[in-house]
């Protein structure tokens, strides 16, 4: 399954890139989240999401943000499209503006293609990185995650996107870790707490049982 949203209203395509991930987590509750930028980019990791299949394997929620307006990242996964439309996992793009050529190949296989034009303004507004918070959280700044997640906040984006881009950051440093007992600026035993917690935190959530916007800036506080 593939979603694409690209245009040059980067602010508006990662809001619609938030709710969606809400969207997403709420119909698969138990899925991986995995964000792919250049710097992390190997075709090989591409194909072996797109290409994962059976019952007891894990789904996928794959991001693939920025990848294709360069030649050496985008020219392997354009060859790939229909593998990934076909995929068990959900794949999203998230790009700039794209030359007719490639949209016109993506429209066959997308789900959902969706572009966000630029309304002239005075003045150029910054979209907000929501990556920004996972990425504080995880080198344990509190002062920077909290600010960052208030700010999110107020610009309505929702605590459920926020809480699913820390879990996944904090699980893939878990997993990195290995055998480590401590990797960057935590213990295996403190990583393996948080995620816990993190992940209980979203099912109580799902039950009516907390409230995921107090439960993920408690965390936060807590760092």
């Amino acid at each position: 399954m593939m979603y694409v949203l690209h245009g040059a209203d980067e602010k508006a395509a990662r809001e619609k890139l938030s709710i969606l991930i809400q969207h997403l987590c709420e119909k698969r509750p138990d899925a991986e989240y995995v964000r792919v930028t250049e710097e992390e980019y190997a075709l090989s990791t591409v194909l072996e999401y797109a290409l994962r299949q059976g019952l007891f394997e894990r789904k996928s929620i794959v991001l693939l943000d920025h990848l294709l307006q360069k030649k050496e990242t985008g020219e392997g996964i354009l060859q790939n499209l229909e593998n990934i439309a076909k995929s068990e996992n959900v794949f999203i793009f998230l790009e700039g503006d794209l030359d007719t050529k490639t949209v016109d190949r993506m429209k066959k296989y997308a789900v959902k293609l969706q572009e966000f034009e630029k309304n002239p303004v005075r003045g150029e507004i910054v979209p907000f990185n929501i990556f920004s918070i996972s990425d504080a959280f995880s080198k344990r700044d509190k002062k920077a995650a909290w600010t960052r997640y208030r700010q999110a906040l107020d610009k309505g984006i929702a605590a459920e996107a926020i809480h699913a881009t820390v879990l996944w950051q904090m699980k893939n440093i878990l997993v990195a870790s290995g055998g480590r007992v401590k990797t960057g600026k935590y213990t295996k035993k403190e990583l393996e707490d948080i995620c816990r917690s993190l992940l209980m935190n979203y099912h109580d959530s799902r039950r009516g049982l907390v409230d995921i916007e107090t439960m993920l800036e408690l965390e936060i506080l807590a760092l």
